[in-house]
């Protein structure tokens, strides 16, 4: 956070107001000229006073959106540092004027909660899960996630909360196959997904949560299963998998099986980012026509990730140019 604003302008960055420089001395300016006129009787100066406290008035939406990025760039830290299955962070300021009042305080807290955890059984299996928990955003509380059961199957009336719950394997799953990415990255396209309730159909009539990241980029898919009052998201799936609309159609116009695709790393997405795909055109224009194509432009998280994959495409394109083209 101190980083952030030593480093970032409000405003023109060439007049070089720093938000250290507004935190630190802006609001306090802010603040000390609108309390001047509006208890001070007589003040001295009071045409220049009222010029500059007039400007604040009309400038407290730019104000507030200052505020506002601020704020963003502190729950992004603490949702970079979340982990469902570990701790959940979160963030609340207040403001304080202390016996002088011609200072202003902010204070800022961060939050902390443990995920509940329990154990659920799914195909005679007893299995551990994670209530899905959103840390809190300038308030004292984290969010526990809950969802109407008609928001999930949609041709139900039935409005009962789901409590949602994420399977210590869909996690796992999500890291797996996220690879280039980071756990902020993970952490949101999860917790977005869910609430969202992107519904899809998939093989044999199998509803899944549709996956997307922040910029809407289609990633896979969730499968869950509900039991009672709780819901529990069981995997992730990868848009290569044979269950879901975008694999199906993939393996069916390369004559190739889910297998076959996990065999040459297609569910990563490190596979999109390190194959040069002008080499196999076959399997180029199959990812165009199911829909996939775009997971090519989902860049690396360099700051996690530097250095680490490289192009390894030789693989990919004996296969293609053999076995599926024969």
């Amino acid at each position: 956070m101190y980083d952030f604003t030593k480093r970032t302008y409000v405003g023109d960055s060439s007049i070089g107001l720093l938000y250290y420089d507004y935190l630190s001395i802006g609001l306090a300016f802010n603040t000390l000229f609108s309390r001047k006129i509006k208890l001070i009787e007589g003040l001295d100066q009071i045409d220049a006073y009222s010029i500059i406290a007039d400007r604040l008035e009309e400038r407290e939406n730019e104000v507030n959106e200052l505020m506002t990025v601020y704020g963003n760039y502190v729950r992004y830290a603490t949702l970079y540092l979340s982990k469902l299955n570990f701790r959940v962070y979160g963030f609340t300021w207040e403001y304080d004027t202390p016996n002088n009042s011609r200072h202003l305080q902010q204070q800022l807290f961060i939050t902390s909660a443990e995920p509940e955890r329990i154990y659920f059984t799914y195909n005679q299996k007893s299995r551990p899960a994670y209530r899905l928990l959103i840390g809190s955003y300038l308030s004292d509380d984290s969010i526990l996630v809950s969802l109407p059961y008609n928001e999930i199957i949609k041709s139900s009336n039935n409005t009962r909360p789901l409590k949602i719950y994420i399977q210590s394997h869909a996690l796992k799953r999500l890291q797996e196959r996220l690879d280039t990415r980071s756990s902020f990255y993970r952490y949101s396209a999860l917790t977005q997904s869910i609430c969202l309730c992107e519904m899809v159909t998939g093989q044999n009539n199998q509803i899944l949560f549709a996956c997307r990241d922040l910029s809407g980029h289609l990633l896979g898919y969730f499968p869950f299963t509900i039991e009672g009052d709780n819901l529990y998201v069981l995997s992730f799936l990868p848009l290569v998998s044979s269950r879901v609309p975008e694999g199906k159609l993939l393996c069916e116009t390369l004559n190739a099986t889910k297998d076959d695709l996990i065999f040459l790393g297609m569910d990563k997405l490190s596979f999109y980012k390190t194959t040069d795909f002008e080499c196999i055109p076959t399997l180029k224009s199959a990812l165009i026509e199911a829909g996939i194509w775009h997971l090519t432009e989902i860049e690396i998280d360099e700051e996690e990730h530097e250095g680490r994959f490289k192009y390894h495409s030789t693989i990919a394109t004996k296969f293609f140019s053999t076995e599926v083209a024969t």
